[in-house]
């Protein structure tokens, strides 16, 4: 719909001036029946025999609030700091790595030969 931007309903349709309306006319020639319509009536803005869909559309949003989550609030994650390992752990581990390495060398050798 075409109105005023600070035009309420209350307010009621606005017509043209007398001179508007009649220059309008006089351009009447080429205007399909819904305009000759609105021309017979006044020009009334917006047209009182047509309903407007966009009245909750066309105001301006000034203030929200938010409702609520759509889904379930997810659990918070628990983010675990682990300890680091104590020295004679990573001792005991570097010690198994190191004679699963030496094996691997041994068996590469034998495939060299």
């Amino acid at each position: 719909m075409v109105t005023d931007v600070d035009w309420k309903p209350e307010d009621g349709p606005t017509y043209p001036t007398a001179k508007r309306l009649e220059e309008m006319r006089a351009d009447a020639a080429d205007l399909d029946s819904w305009h000759k319509r609105l021309l017979a009536a006044g020009w009334p803005r917006p047209a009182p025999f047509r309903e407007c869909y966009m009245c909750s559309v066309v105001r301006k949003l000034v203030a929200y609030a938010p409702v609520d989550w759509v889904a379930p609030r997810p659990k918070p994650i628990k983010l675990l700091n682990p300890k680091p390992p104590s020295r004679k752990s990573l001792h005991a581990r570097l010690k198994k790595l190191e004679s699963e390495a030496k094996q691997l060398r041994e068996q590469l050798k034998k495939l060299d030969e």
